[in-house]
């Protein structure tokens, strides 16, 4: 009973607790999910994270998915409060917070935190559902 119990708790901890790693790669945002990031104009369509686990590259694009453009930032997951926040630093200072509400191998769920994100950036109230299209191997369904 007690190897049973003890199980259980791995299961459920380590289903909260993402992993970095995990986030390695390339994400590609649902279509459903598209939101405004910046100049209410600008939507999240990818997110690179790098492999050395502190890089990342939103890439932004109008509603035709044109007129492209790549912002670079550095990243870290922290726990705030009970809850796994992903954090980016942009270049010049920025900051863009977004609570991992869920990670999995081939799905990421975000929800922006409009409070702890610098106040260009628009907030997005509903869930952002990513899919991963490219990545390490092992991080591959």
């Amino acid at each position: 009973m007690k190897n049973i119990l003890s199980l259980l708790v791995f299961i459920v901890c380590s289903s909260w607790n993402p992993r970095p790693h995990l986030l390695v790669g390339q994400w590609s945002i649902t279509e459903d999910a598209k939101v405004s990031l910046n100049n209410r104009n600008r939507f999240i369509s990818r997110i690179y994270f790098g492999s050395d686990e502190h890089s990342a590259v939103i890439d932004l694009c109008n509603r035709k998915g044109r007129d492209q453009e790549q912002v670079h930032f550095e990243w870290n997951v922290v726990e705030h409060e009970q809850q796994r926040l992903l954090a980016f630093r942009g270049v010049d200072g920025r900051n863009l917070v977004y609570l991992i509400e869920r990670l999995g191998k081939d799905s990421l769920f975000l929800r922006m935190q409009p409070d702890q994100s610098a106040a260009d950036f628009f907030p997005a109230g509903q869930s952002l559902k990513f899919e991963r299209i490219a990545g390490p191997p092992e991080n591959m369904p």
